[in-house]
């Protein structure tokens, strides 16, 4: 990604790649101050192709109750605040 790229997010933005994408998000997160995740990705029922995939700030919503009630070797703290 050229370093003149504007980093400022739109709707509707699209990417040639998913790596693209991501490395778009991580640079904007960086720029900002903010730690980033990947949040959910849809693909299509006939050719599984991706047709949208959603990155958010890690701390972003919750956690899911299954993550919750899963048996650990090593509980991590709750990092997300649902902002």
């Amino acid at each position: 990604m050229d370093a003149n790229v504007d980093l400022n997010p739109r709707v509707g933005m699209k990417f040639d790649t998913l790596e693209d994408a991501w490395e778009f998000w991580l640079k904007y997160g960086r720029q900002v101050g903010f730690d980033v995740r990947k949040h959910y990705i849809n693909k299509s029922k006939n050719d599984c192709k991706v047709t949208s995939r959603g990155f958010v700030c890690a701390k972003q919503g919750i956690r899911g109750k299954e993550k919750e009630d899963m048996i650990c070797t090593r509980n991590r703290d709750e990092t997300r605040t649902n902002f």
